[in-house]
């Protein structure tokens, strides 16, 4: 189903009047904090969007066809990755990112210990192991497996050694009972 020309212009303005409202509302959220911000990158990129979106959006007639429309989504494009480039190219941005980080990682510290416990419970509650649990098993096991392997070891010394000592004791016994035929008799 083909667009119409009023049709196109319609949606060009509804998603013209989105992206600015948009960059708007960005930009008068982090434009109200005035301490350091690990977000700060981002404010950043949001008035640089508004600047450029607002001013191509002013000079801009609705594109009504294709090549027009593909000409603006590239330039649109260009415009984006010369944002993110300058905006992600600067120490303020990687140093704003490095405590996001941390935060989110302490963050994530803090509720898997807020929440292990209950967890244990609920775990107890339905009869299934918990992860302390099977890896204590898996100990267990590991020291039983250990176990049996020296357990083996000293029973084949023990079976080497009673060879010996039955090879040792065979040619005792052979040498010391020599055959009837060749003992001499005695006089009677």
């Amino acid at each position: 189903m083909a667009m119409d020309s009023k049709g196109m212009t319609d949606l060009f303005q509804q998603w013209q009047k989105s992206a600015t409202d948009t960059a708007q509302m960005w930009a008068n959220l982090y434009s109200k904090r005035p301490e350091a911000d690990p977000l700060e990158g981002y404010r950043q990129m949001s008035e640089v969007w508004l600047k450029a979106f607002s001013g191509a959006f002013k000079q801009q007639v609705a594109p009504t066809d294709p090549e027009s429309l593909r000409k603006f989504m590239d330039e649109s494009l260009e415009m984006w990755t010369k944002t993110f480039a300058d905006m992600m190219g600067g120490q303020d941005y990687s140093t704003a990112m490095g405590q996001l980080l941390a935060q989110n990682l302490a963050a994530q510290g803090s509720l898997r210990k807020a929440i292990e416990p209950q967890m244990e419970e609920t775990l107890r509650t339905l009869n299934i192991p918990s992860r302390k649990q099977v890896l204590a098993v898996a100990e267990q096991l590991k020291a039983i497996e250990q176990r049996l392997e020296d357990m083996e070891e000293r029973l084949e010394d023990v079976q080497a050694t009673l060879a010996r000592s039955s090879a040792s004791a065979a040619e005792t016994a052979a040498a010391t009972t020599a055959p009837a035929s060749k003992r001499p008799r005695k006089a009677a």
